[in-house]
């Protein structure tokens, strides 16, 4: 219906300029929402930052791609040193991580782990089992995910961090409705948002 949507665009467009809010169809916003002011944020890797002209943008969703033989990981240890980082890892249990980076000179006190891999491969006895397909229990690591994500949110505390998912690919390859990936990206992005951080996603 053209004219419907016609009007509703005009009217939106009129309280736009009227009032000091962000309108949208169907639901105004509150000038308390307004976007706060854009940093650059260090990225822990001095070159970088200045090829970058000082670092990335707070709130910003940045992508990684490497061979896996180009012992890329590297980067990433380097990445949790520049502010407090919630390191999500998927592919082996989180002390190894931590070993890699203690191993290469670096502090893991403001990292903290979240372990799908455990979640996911590990029984609560201690078992590994072989998850790989099943629907129901990747629905279930999706939520667990979903969930730790809005804890992160709702800390106060949770400013100036860093998210690292390492590695992005293992939730792509889970056996689960495509709107159930598009749920997890929207809870990743709006929550890089809302703290004002930067989220890595590798491989």
């Amino acid at each position: 219906m053209p004219g419907l949507r016609d009007s509703l665009v005009k009217d939106a467009q009129t309280r736009m300029a009227n009032a000091p809010t962000i309108a949208t169809i169907g639901r105004t916003i509150g000038s308390a929402e307004a976007a706060p002011a854009q940093v650059l944020k260090s990225t822990g890797i001095a070159i970088l930052d200045r090829n970058l002209g000082g670092g990335l943008p707070s709130g910003s969703v940045v992508y990684i791609s490497a061979d896996s033989k180009s012992m890329s990981e590297v980067f990433l240890h380097q990445f949790t040193q520049s502010r407090k980082t919630f390191y999500i890892v998927t592919g082996r249990r989180p002390k190894y991580v931590a070993w890699d980076i203690q191993n290469m000179g670096y502090d893991t006190s403001e990292i903290t782990f979240i372990d799908v891999y455990s979640e996911y491969y590990i029984t609560e006895h201690g078992d590994l089992v072989d998850n790989v397909g099943n629907e129901y229990v990747d629905n279930q690591i999706i939520e667990f995910m979903i969930y730790n994500l809005q804890s992160i949110q709702s800390d106060e505390e949770s400013v100036d961090i860093n998210i690292m998912i390492d590695t992005f690919s293992f939730f792509l390859d889970l056996n689960v409705n495509v709107g159930q990936i598009k749920k997890l990206t929207n809870v990743i992005y709006e929550t890089t948002k809302e703290t004002g951080g930067i989220t890595y996603l590798y491989g």
